[in-house]
């Protein structure tokens, strides 16, 4: 099974944005946005979501442990960051940070391997090697012509316009590629989604549901019942 690779991107004037420089400002500002880029990089492998697993979301106490934060400097920059729009708190407990689909990327280590094979393959192409020749060098084998790479002929044939899906909720049934997840983040909000998709987890696991498409699934009666709750729980509607 591949390997999935996760890189935080931090674009040149990120520490020239009006919440970030508001933050370094205050007392123990650098120590609060060393903390909020060590929660980035934490919750990569859950899309923005700080948690231990797919079950126990992270509490205060945790998130000092394992950033070596101290606990005090953990519960402000929490609070700031949650003044600030930086950081949501979902009806789970999950601390969500909301800037992560903006700075968050990743890949599988057989495309990495693609990319780095045509790297090289250009570079022995332009010294005038020929096709042959370079693939024997590039793959290490004495029978080229029969050689044959799985990972690069999946990636090449079924990965190129195909994005990986992730899964979501408790039961992990639902399946959402990133941008499936980043695109139903700006249109619904991460709390309104979050509870979607617990609603269409549980049906799929208790009911039994069966849909091709989660994407489209999860915005038609998933979120309205999210609203309908929204609403009967805090006697307003969602706007």
């Amino acid at each position: 099974m591949a390997k999935r690779y996760f890189w935080l991107k931090l674009k040149k004037d990120f520490f020239k944005r009006h919440d970030i420089r508001i933050v370094e400002e205050m007392d123990n500002g650098k120590e609060y946005i060393l903390f909020y880029l060590k929660l980035i990089a934490e919750s990569v492998d859950h899309a923005g979501h700080l948690r231990f697993s797919d079950t126990i979301p992270y509490d205060e106490k945790m998130l000092s442990t394992i950033t070596n934060t101290n606990i005090d400097i953990v519960r402000s920059a929490c609070k700031i960051f949650s003044s600030l729009n930086l950081m949501e708190c979902l009806d789970d407990g999950t601390l969500f940070l909301t800037e992560s689909s903006k700075m968050i990327g990743s890949e599988e280590s057989s495309t990495e391997r693609v990319k780095k094979y045509r790297e090289k393959q250009k570079l022995l192409s332009g010294n005038g090697m020929k096709r042959d020749e370079t693939e024997c060098n590039m793959l290490h084998v004495t029978k080229c012509n029969t050689y044959i790479d799985k990972d690069i002929d999946l990636d090449l044939k079924t990965k190129k316009e195909k994005e990986v899906k992730h899964r979501h909720g408790e039961y992990s049934h639902v399946l959402l590629t990133d941008k499936q997840f980043k695109d139903l983040t700006e249109k619904f909000g991460s709390v309104l989604l979050t509870s979607a998709i617990k609603i269409l987890d549980e049906g799929i696991e208790e009911k039994g549901y069966k849909y091709k498409n989660h994407n489209l699934t999860i915005q038609k009666w998933p979120i309205k019942e999210a609203r309908l709750a929204h609403q009967k729980k805090n006697g307003d509607p969602w706007e």
